[in-house]
């Protein structure tokens, strides 16, 4: 087996991870589950970092890539979505701490 061949699988995740709509899709549907249930603090940090990951693939898409650590690979893609969505779920934390200290 030689490595210029790819599986249909691979190809169709690459090029769903590498369009806008997904992420927006994503996004869509995490703020949806935010909605539901309020009490989790995973739900709108991956809302929110699936939007900027949006963001990110649009101007990707158009040509122009203001990002210099955004290359068209779904590996950094989801590397930048999960770290992205860690740090938006250490600051809704901090914030959520801050604001039940003052009631």
């Amino acid at each position: 087996m030689t490595g210029d061949t790819q599986n249909p699988l691979s190809l169709a995740l690459t090029l769903w991870l590498m369009t806008p709509v997904f992420w927006i899709v994503i996004a869509i549907l995490f703020l949806g589950l935010e909605l539901i249930n309020r009490r989790l603090v995973l739900f709108l940090p991956v809302t929110i970092s699936s939007l900027i990951i949006a963001v990110m693939m649009q101007s990707i898409s158009n040509g122009w890539t203001p990002f210099p650590f955004m290359t068209p690979g779904p590996a950094l893609t989801m590397a930048i979505w999960v770290v992205l969505a860690l740090l938006a779920s250490g600051i809704c934390l901090m914030v959520r701490r801050k604001v039940s200290r003052r009631r």
